[in-house]
């Protein structure tokens, strides 16, 4: 769910072993009932501002109706904090909706 531009909840753990495809519902931002027509997500590393998509998530993110599957985020180091940002483009506007996920042991 998105609460202005940050999930909610705002901070999410996952274990440095999972693979999770999350799924972001746009509803609020789609207008004129238009789905998104373009998702893009970032993965970068909090302790030093790195984009670190390549090696963090794996496929492409998907849309269905108004919500949108990140690819599969995974490998992430313990106690280390990632924003995840996801843009959507929404009657040729691009929104970005984002939550911080921590790694845990």
């Amino acid at each position: 769910m998105i609460s202005t531009r940050r999930l909610t909840p705002n901070t999410i753990g996952q274990g440095q072993n999972e693979e999770i495809a999350y799924k972001i519902d746009f509803t609020k931002w789609c207008r004129n009932g238009n789905p998104p027509t373009v998702a893009v997500v970032q993965i970068v590393d909090k302790s030093n501002n790195t984009d670190v998509t390549a090696t963090k998530a794996t496929g492409a993110p998907l849309i269905t109706g108004n919500t949108i599957t990140t690819p599969s985020i995974h490998d992430l180091g313990p106690d280390v904090q990632y924003r995840m940002n996801v843009q959507a483009t929404i009657d040729g506007n691009v929104m970005e909706a984002w939550v911080l996920i921590v790694g845990e042991e």
